[in-house]
């Protein structure tokens, strides 16, 4: 079961969604980024299987800051666009 986990990146807070598998042994981990709706039942789906199935740490990436969510398909091109444009800084925003 996926829960919510805050980071920071350049003065904007991430709200992630992190899914761990049973255990205390040290994993793998993977960085999952979300479909133009941002962070959503389907992502979180997707790391909770990752982290059943491969016994891999799963972090859902918040990629436009703050658990914010596009109101539609061109608001969500345009948060989206600076990051298409610089990939340094669509690495940086994965987390710490």
């Amino acid at each position: 079961m996926t829960t919510a986990f805050d980071y920071a990146h350049a003065g904007t807070t991430c709200r992630g969604a992190i899914a761990l598998p049973a255990g205390d042994a040290k994993v793998p981990g993977i960085v999952i980024f979300a479909d133009i709706g941002g962070i959503g039942a389907h992502t979180r789906a997707w790391a909770d299987r990752i982290a059943v199935e491969l016994g891999y740490v799963a972090l859902a990436a918040d990629t436009y800051g703050e658990g914010r969510t596009p109101v539609d398909f061109q608001e969500g091109i345009a948060w989206l666009t600076p990051y298409r444009q610089d990939p340094a800084m669509t690495v940086a925003r994965t987390g710490p």
